[in-house]
Parts: C-alpha cells; sequence; structure tokens
C-alpha cells in the first residue's frame, strides 16, 4: 500500500498510533522464472544472513517490524552528566566552605589577640595615667 494512503486510512480509523512504519522488505519485483546466475545470488545472500542467526534474526525483524523510536535514551545520558556536573560543583563549594571556614577562624583568632593587645595597651595607659596624675 503506499504510504499516504495507508497514513490516511490508520488516521481515519484512529489506530495510526498502534502500527509502525518500516522500510520496504521487497525491493525487486517478483517473477515467475529465475535464471541460475539469480539462484546462486539467492544462495549468497541467505547464507550471509544465516551466517549470524542472532543477528539474522534481528536485522529481519528491524526490517519487518520497524525500529521502535526510543527519544527518551538521549535525555538519560544529559541527565547522568547533569549529576555528575552537580555532584562535582557540591564537592567543589564544600571544598571552598572548608576553606572560607578556616580563615574566618584564623581571622577572629587573629582579631582576638589583636583585641587583647589592644586591652593589654589600654590598661598600660590608664595604670600610667593614673599614677602620674597622683
Amino acid at each position: 500500500m503506499d504510504v499516504p494512503a495507508a497514513l490516511y486510512l490508520l488516521n481515519k480509523m484512529g489506530v495510526a498510533n498502534d502500527f509502525r512504519r518500516s522500510a520496504p522488505i521487497f525491493r525487486e519485483r517478483v517473477t515467475p522464472r529465475r535464471s541460475q546466475r539469480d539462484a546462486k545470488t539467492l544462495r549468497i545472500r541467505v547464507r550471509r544472513l544465516c551466517g549470524d542467526r542472532t543477528a539474522a534474526l534481528k536485522r529481519i525483524d528491524e526490517k519487518w517490524f520497524g525500529r521502535t523510536i526510543n527519544w527518551h535514551e538521549p535525555y538519560f545520558t544529559y541527565a547522568g552528566y547533569a549529576a555528575g556536573a552537580a555532584l562535582l560543583l557540591i564537592a567543589a563549594l564544600f571544598g571552598w566552605n572548608r576553606v572560607l571556614s578556616r580563615k574566618v577562624l584564623q581571622r577572629t583568632a587573629a582579631l582576638g589577640e589583636s583585641e587583647q593587645r589592644f586591652r593589654q595597651i589600654a590598661e598600660n595607659i590608664r595604670e600610667v595615667f593614673w599614677a602620674v596624675r597622683y
């Protein structure tokens, strides 16, 4: 059946999603008589097909039934890449947080020491000031 006519009838009946489309199975016209050369070519083709039976059966199935369209597969790959990138980003942020926490602790300790020195200097100045005054 021609493709446009088949698609029209399948859509008209509402069953277009229940069928798959494949490439034509037969490309040559079938003639009642075949020559010896054609028979030899046919035997060679059959041997090629039957060399690896599972691959041959798979090719026959794909040719007869068509291939299913797996449109989810690339998205799973992209999702895996995104998850890997997210994990790397989380690890980098965690490491950066640790470095910043150490710097904050170091600066807090330095500030505490500076404040202690400032208090000591202020106390010394106060003692000197009160000692000079009295």
